[in-house]
């Protein structure tokens, strides 16, 4: 779970000198490559290090290439390349404003609070991933969406969005 940390890890990480949201993309900072410029906006390489390929090749295989195509809070580019750094613009303006929050995976649970949320989840999760279905199908007619909010209740939604609610308020206490 450690590694996950590094995609969101900030430039003043106390843990690891270097290890900071560009580490998963770029390697450690002062290694394999340092900002060139005092807003860290852009970035150079340190030899042998001279690009992402360099960086991933067989010879040095810093990191590794994830795929990822989401949004991260890396937003620094390489320097002198301005490709890249049109595309860092482009998501800060065309994606950043329309991000919203998810509940975060890495929120913790006391035992039974864990063993709670997994007898509830186990009985609504079903029960309401099949009506929205149904819901969207016309199956269900919207009229009775009272009634499956009211069926929730029964089934103690709200306990469980009281027990994600108070790990979540730990987990950003914790994080801020």
């Amino acid at each position: 779970m450690r590694w996950f940390d590094i995609w969101y890890a900030k430039d003043d990480n106390e843990d690891i000198d270097g290890f900071n949201d560009n580490s998963l993309f770029l390697g450690l900072e002062g290694e394999y490559w340092q900002y060139a410029d005092d807003k860290k906006e852009t970035y150079s390489w340190i030899g042998p290090i001279t690009s992402f390929q360099t960086l991933r090749d067989n010879q040095n295989k810093v990191t590794e290439d994830t795929g990822l195509p989401q949004y991260l809070h890396c937003m620094s580019y390489p320097a002198e390349f301005p490709l890249m750094e049109i595309k860092v613009k482009a998501t800060q303006t065309r994606q950043e404003p329309y991000l919203t929050m998810t509940y975060p995976k890495t929120v913790r649970y006391s035992a039974e609070d864990s063993d709670r949320i997994a007898e509830l989840e186990a009985e609504i999760n079903p029960y309401k991933d099949e009506m929205t279905i149904k819901f969207i199908k016309g199956e269900e007619p919207i009229d009775n969406f009272d009634n499956f909010i009211e069926m929730l209740k029964n089934m103690g939604v709200e306990e469980l969005i009281e027990l994600k609610q108070k790990a979540y308020d730990k987990w950003n206490e914790l994080s801020n």
